[in-house]
């Protein structure tokens, strides 16, 4: 899965619009997946902690007979939370949801699919022009395998 997201700063940087661009390269297809348009808040921009939560619409426009996207309007949410835990370490912290009401499968049959992810990451400032990161996420995605059935993974 490849991401390219553009944001901007609408009225001031507490408040930001962007779009998001998935491509996917499967074992069975390649191409563009599912768009998103999203809007952040700059809920806290604190010296040692930061909270900007996020919600997006994701619009159907993958191939989802290809399984290149979820074949429905969908709706995602998370919370990011960023923790500077001394000068040299700092921690990201992200947790969210994506709620899909019509995903669709590839004979066209639907169901509510939902999602959960969850990251954190630690990051050593080693130098000005060197980090070192660790990072681990997780997720537990629906997919539809028949009217109204879903196979969980």
């Amino acid at each position: 899965l490849y991401t390219f997201t553009q944001e901007w700063p609408v009225g001031s940087m507490k408040h930001q619009l962007s779009y998001t661009i998935a491509a996917l390269s499967l074992s069975h297809a390649d191409g563009l997946g599912d768009f998103a348009i999203n809007y952040r808040y700059q809920l806290v921009s604190g010296a040692k902690v930061s909270v900007a939560p996020r919600i997006s619409v994701l619009f159907p426009t993958g191939d989802w007979r290809r399984g290149l996207g979820a074949g429905g309007v969908g709706v995602q949410t998370n919370l990011p939370v960023s923790v500077i835990l001394s000068d040299k370490i700092v921690s990201h912290w992200n947790a969210g949801a994506t709620l899909v009401p019509r995903s669709k499968d590839v004979l066209d049959e639907k169901a509510f699919t939902k999602g959960v992810n969850l990251g954190q990451s630690t990051i050593w400032l080693a130098r000005p022009r060197f980090n070192v990161m660790m990072e681990t996420a997780w997720n537990r995605i629906e997919t539809v395998i028949g009217r109204g059935r879903l196979l969980t993974g």
